[in-house]
């Protein structure tokens, strides 16, 4: 049985499950990440084997019905009753690839010192995309692998048995070359770098200095506000795009009292100005104060933490002391912030 990033969590769409199913049945040397954040993006699947390399994977959950038109760069998708135009997954799940091989390469011991391939990664990083409810024999089928080459596809057939999955997922190493050995160090340095993690159990924020905690907290750092709000609305959007019937269980907890400009209110109102830029009304999603945060945040599938800084992390935990290290460490939440906090 392969060995999962986080341990347990359940797959957000039908199609990730069948995956998610198959890959459990790989060996235990396969390491199996699921949306694990890369840049700010989150690909569905990262799988890692160290004597083949790492894999992204890309999973949509289209039919033949739901497809309205595609091409390279583009794809048409009724969702929900609503047309969407989407990114294509060939194109989004190349993006996921350039931005993981930057990250790998700031580790100078994952690049190779052979002289031709001189800060070159050591590991190859392929791509697939999934098609779970795709069949061979519909006509969607050959328009589809028109555009995403054969070792790079996976659809319904390939995911009938492990072996069948595993047989695609070496062919997707074929164009690329066979990773060198790697140290054990090495290895761990690659699933530190794709699902970085650290342990609150032995944390507790009543008898422990907060500094700790700020410590171990996992969080995106932008320039300016404005970046950072453009960022979660961006995030939103996708979410908005793709799981339609997803808006209402986002949550975003922020500052009632900002230190520096703008104030709180025209904060607010400037994220809700761009939410709405993007066809998305703010009444959808549950928007809250760091200090009125109470347990409806377990209700919801994706909790984003903005603005975030010490005063918002003491709001926390003088309202959740019991619950806030679940928060933090969760799958599917977002931090964010603008700030300076020193660590």
């Amino acid at each position: 049985m392969s060995t999962t990033y986080p341990r347990t969590f359940t797959p957000q769409t039908e199609g990730e499950k069948v995956l998610f199913n198959k890959l459990l049945e790989l060996s235990d040397d396969w390491h199996v990440f699921y949306e694990p954040i890369i840049e700010g993006n989150k690909p569905d699947f990262i799988i890692f084997h160290p004597n083949l390399g790492i894999t992204i994977i890309e999973v949509k959950d289209y039919t033949q019905n739901s497809l309205i038109s595609v091409d390279p760069k583009t794809w048409r998708v009724n969702i929900g009753g609503v047309t969407k135009s989407l990114t294509s997954p060939i194109e989004q799940v190349i993006q996921y690839r350039n931005k993981l091989i930057k990250r790998l390469g700031q580790s100078d011991s994952l690049l190779t010192q052979v002289t031709q391939y001189q800060g070159k990664l050591k590991v190859p990083v392929s791509v697939i995309c999934c098609f779970p409810y795709i069949k061979k024999e519909q006509a969607c089928f050959n328009v589809i692998s028109s555009i995403i080459p054969h070792d790079m596809l996976i659809v319904k057939e390939d995911l009938s048995n492990a072996n069948l999955l595993l047989q695609k997922i070496s062919m997707s190493f074929h164009r690329l070359f066979s990773p060198d050995e790697l140290t054990q160090e090495e290895e761990r340095i690659i699933i530190q770098s794709i699902f970085p993690s650290a342990s609150f159990k032995d944390i507790h924020p009543r008898d422990s200095d907060i500094n700790e905690i700020i410590q171990e907290i996992k969080y995106l750092k932008f320039n300016n506000y404005v970046e950072e709000l453009f960022f979660i609305v961006d995030k939103i959007s996708h979410i908005y795009n793709t799981e339609v019937n997803e808006v209402q269980k986002i949550i975003i907890f922020y500052n009632e009292l900002r230190s520096t400009e703008p104030n709180s209110l025209a904060y607010v109102n400037l994220l809700k100005e761009l939410l709405s830029s993007r066809n998305i009304s703010a009444n959808t999603i549950k928007l809250t104060t760091y200090s009125q945060i109470n347990h409806q945040w377990r209700d919801c599938k994706y909790n984003f933490l903005i603005d975030f800084n010490k005063i918002a992390l003491l709001k926390l935990i003088e309202n959740n002391p019991g619950s806030i290290l679940n928060l933090l460490n969760s799958n599917n939440t977002h931090i964010t912030t603008s700030y300076h906090i020193p660590k």
